[in-house]
């Protein structure tokens, strides 16, 4: 999305925008107008892939899922009609501008109606490049937002998750069983959601529950129900989950913290459909399309005994796991504006995004709680924030860094409560910070100069600075 020289995130009157760094992938029979146009969108916080070939395109885009293709009209093996329609075929979200000479309404109306957002004539201005990129980029945003449910949405749009998306597809229409693996706060709930939503089970309810929430005990009759004077204080009868979720689906979250004993008999559901309530006699028949999920290595406790082996591989029929956050960084952006959508109505404040320095930091950071501490952030943010738009010091991280390298006796405080990868992380991003400011400052400023000094490529430094959100412009002398 365009970033302002004002703010690093804009939140717009849709309920969301895309992430901040999106994948472009530029097309061209010609090396020379690809490396152009490549150069035109470094000054964009954008992932450039390039690709001469049209065939070799088509394939990238299956691998990268590219946000934007920009693309010649006049390709030898595929014109940009047919590209443009190959581009869709994979994924109808990927928009489309394509770049002609012959720019008269005639290709216009068939550009469009192969569903490119825009074209752009020969010749063109950086500025024109540059304003079509981010507005076919704020249209991406904008469909997503109105095609997408919220559960996707909220996973993101990243190639990582775009793989899971992917299994969710093809595993949803069918009954078997299918186990989620992935860190605390990684989605899997709501990957879990999404799978019963694209089921043919979807009209009925979905019913979750947390195992590790349910003590011992009480995990059978919750599962399976009991009869009036099963055990002490038994006064009712009670229907269990399986019971209830007949016909639908049901999410087991962290299945690891099962009992071995009624391991035995959720097997026994699994793999006939039967039931048996604490108390009674005769089983029930029921229907359950079983979602499980762990943050636990399940084989692992196999191995150690804690885990039922035939269950382990009755759960595991298709296994999908949620990647962390820090493996899908691109989403944070996405993410963060979306819960700032969120909050900004839940509160009733005017919030309009994040600033430079504060999507810089996002970005930056390795995000050991995941999704869910992205989330509990942004809420934080939300709400101590006075201004429109949430900054740094809104996050509690600028002074959280000065802390950690002003002395030992912080740093040791700090290596206590975030751990040693965290505060060695923004020790490093502070030491790079200020050799770029110091390459500037001996160079007055000259990008090229500095990144000379500092002995590494132009366009890496500009990359830096861009990372960092230092402002080149005003560190001459």
């Amino acid at each position: 999305m365009a970033v302002s020289e004002t703010h690093g995130f804009e939140v717009p009157p849709e309920p969301l925008t895309g992430s901040a760094q999106q994948t472009v992938l530029v097309v061209d029979d010609d090396p020379s107008i690809v490396e152009f146009v490549s150069i035109c969108l470094e000054e964009t916080p954008h992932r450039i892939l390039t690709s001469t070939s049209s065939r070799a395109a088509l394939e990238l885009c299956r691998l990268e899922r590219p946000a934007l293709v920009v693309l010649d009209y006049m390709m030898p093996e595929l014109n940009g009609l047919d590209l443009l329609r190959g581009f869709k075929a994979i994924d109808d979200f990927i928009e489309g501008l394509v770049i002609t000479g012959r720019g008269n309404e005639r290709v216009a109306v068939e550009l469009m109606k192969a569903g490119a957002f825009d074209y752009l004539p020969k010749p063109f201005q950086l500025s024109d490049l540059l304003n079509r990129v981010n507005a076919a980029l704020a249209h991406r945003a904008r469909r997503l937002a109105e095609r997408l449910p919220y559960e996707e949405l909220v996973l993101g749009t990243s190639r990582a998750m775009g793989e899971v998306m992917r299994i969710v597809d093809r595993a949803a229409p069918h009954r078997m069983t299918i186990l989620v693996h992935g860190e605390t706060g990684t989605g899997k709930e709501l990957i879990a959601r999404l799978i019963h939503r694209k089921s043919p089970r979807a009209e009925l309810p979905f019913y979750a529950i947390n195992c590790a929430a349910i003590p011992t005990t009480l995990m059978e009759s919750e599962l399976f129900g009991h009869t009036k004077g099963a055990f002490t204080g038994a006064g009712d009868s009670k229907i269990g989950l399986f019971e209830q979720a007949h016909g639908s689906s049901l999410f087991l979250d962290e299945i690891g913290e099962i009992d071995m004993t009624v391991q035995a008999k959720l097997l026994r559901a699994i793999q006939f459909g039967e039931i048996k309530p604490v108390g009674a006699s005769n089983s029930k028949t029921v229907d359950v399309r079983l979602i499980a999920a762990t943050n636990r290595n399940l084989a692992d406790a196999v191995v150690e005994g804690r885990f039922r082996e035939d269950l382990y591989y009755r759960l595991n029929v298709i296994a999908l796991r949620m990647p962390p956050l820090r493996e899908r960084m691109e989403d944070v952006g996405l993410l963060a504006v979306n819960f700032i959508n969120k909050y900004r109505y839940r509160l009733k404040k005017d919030l309009s995004g994040l600033s430079r320095e504060a999507l810089a930091w996002l970005e930056g950071y390795s995000w050991p709680g995941n999704v869910r501490e992205l989330e509990n952030m942004i809420e934080r943010a939300a709400v101590l924030c006075q201004h429109r738009v949430i900054g740094l010091e809104d996050l509690d991280s600028g002074q959280q860094l000065a802390d950690a390298t002003a002395g030992h006796e912080t740093l040791g405080a700090e290596l206590q409560r975030v751990g040693f990868y965290e505060v060695k992380r923004r020790v490093v991003a502070d030491i790079e910070s200020r050799l770029l400011r110091e390459a500037l400052r001996l160079s007055s400023g000259n990008v090229y100069d500095a990144a000379g000094l500092a002995q590494i490529p132009a366009s890496y430094f500009y990359r830096l600075l861009k990372k960092y959100a230092i402002d080149f412009s005003s560190s001459a002398e």
